[in-house]
């Protein structure tokens, strides 16, 4: 095996795994025999090269959003294919890391089609997005001012299935949506700034498993950006607000149960959660510039079944104002034992230069060792997302590398 000397902080180079003996295509079942002298301080490393998984020449990739199904991943992003018609594509990865076929076209519309939220629900994938196809557009006014959010259905071999399914319909911007499985349903949360003027106001609607809309959208109070989940009998759901992270549950339906949580109460933005269920309470990773206002940092809360605090939130990251270091874009997961985080940020990169972090915190809040840089090249990689397949990690970004945006695949594995 190999890995570098580092990790987290200013750390070179990232710890890396090879399989030397050959007796495993991933990693996950070498490591319970590997002497205590082999493991790198935070205990992760990961395993073999970066794959990359977008191929397409002269165009960007971003927004990566990935799933496994229990035998495979899947992943799901935004790439420029026309000089700004940006479209939606999705692409199998093996258990191994290797990707199947060719990636697949999800979206084909003469406008932009960004940032979508990808779900699988046992037999096949759900992703929504947010669409300006349907924008009316000024001719003297570059900016467009309406996004609505749409759905699609796509096969378990990423064949897409059925018509674009268009969600809202409003006159101005529907921001980002976050997609979840109930086990018979999809729930889709989002925010737009149409109808309470210039407050953003957070929505829900239900979809069936077969793509149609069920009831109409449901209000469920002023917010923006959303991270949803599904626990058991309601859903979880974090939002920002006026510059702060709140938290409520919402029944099957979408209306708000019980007392909505304010999580963050400091002067500065906090913003950009990301939210996970792990049976009995939830766990809470955010963007937060509270510690001097001008730089971010990423931080972690545990909450209760009911939403309310268990502990004091803690901070993973430690940016620089001094050389306008930042951190953003966390994606959390829950293992069964522990949670694990993914984040950009350019602490080590420099300024322009973002890397890909990763870290872990134990079932009680803790931070476990030191955080494992999982990317270290010249050039910005970014807004991951991660995966626990009941073995490892999986984890998919977007990176500068080859000169143009691309999307990338990295598996990563932890001692117990």
């Amino acid at each position: 095996m190999l890995f570098g000397a580092g990790c987290g902080g200013s750390s070179p180079v990232e710890d890396t795994w090879e399989d030397s003996n050959g007796d495993s295509t991933d990693g996950f079942d070498d490591i319970a025999d590997m002497p205590d002298s082999e493991i790198p301080p935070s205990g992760c490393f990961k395993v073999g090269p970066d794959i990359r998984v977008s191929n397409s020449p002269a165009t960007y990739s971003l927004n990566p959003s990935m799933v496994w199904n229990g035998s495979e991943y899947a992943v799901a992003w935004q790439e420029d294919t026309h000089g700004g018609n940006d479209e939606i594509y999705f692409r199998r990865i093996s258990e191994d890391g290797t990707p199947h076929d060719t990636e697949m076209r999800v979206t084909d519309a003469p406008s932009v089609s960004e940032n979508p939220s990808l779900v699988w629900n046992g037999n096949e994938y759900g992703v929504a997005w947010r669409d300006d196809r349907d924008a009316v557009r000024d001719p003297t006014e570059p900016l467009v001012l309406a996004h609505e959010i749409y759905f699609k259905r796509i096969s378990d071999l990423g064949v897409p299935l059925g018509a674009d399914v268009r969600i809202t319909n409003e006159l101005f911007i529907s921001h980002p949506p976050s997609l979840e499985w109930t086990g018979t349903e999809y729930g889709l949360s989002w925010s737009d700034d149409n109808y309470a003027g210039t407050v953003s106001d957070l929505n829900f609607r239900q979809i069936s498993e077969s793509g149609e809309l069920i009831g109409s959208v449901v209000r469920v109070g002023a917010g923006g950006e959303s991270s949803l989940v599904w626990a058991e009998s309601g859903y979880g759901m974090s939002w920002t607000y006026a510059g702060e992270m709140y938290f409520g549950k919402m029944s099957p339906s979408g209306s708000i149960t019980g007392v909505v949580t304010r999580i963050t109460d400091s002067p500065s933005l906090s913003n950009d959660g990301s939210l996970v269920w792990t049976g009995s309470e939830y766990g809470m990773s955010w963007v937060d510039y509270r510690d001097d206002g001008t730089n971010s940092e990423i931080y972690f809360a545990r909450l209760s079944d009911s939403g309310a605090l268990l502990a004091a939130e803690i901070r993973l990251t430690e940016t620089s104002p001094v050389y306008l270091e930042n951190a953003y874009g966390p994606s959390i997961v829950w293992t069964g034992s522990e949670y694990a985080i993914s984040w950009d940020d350019n602490h080590d990169g420099g300024t322009w230069n973002n890397e890909i972090y990763f870290g872990r915190i134990s079932e009680s809040g803790t931070l476990v060792g030191p955080n494992l840089r999982v990317t270290n090249n010249e050039f910005s990689s970014k807004t991951p997302s991660l995966v626990w397949t009941g073995r490892g990690y999986g984890i998919s970004w977007s990176d500068d590398r080859d000169g143009e945006g691309d999307i990338y695949f990295a598996q990563i594995i932890c001692t117990p």
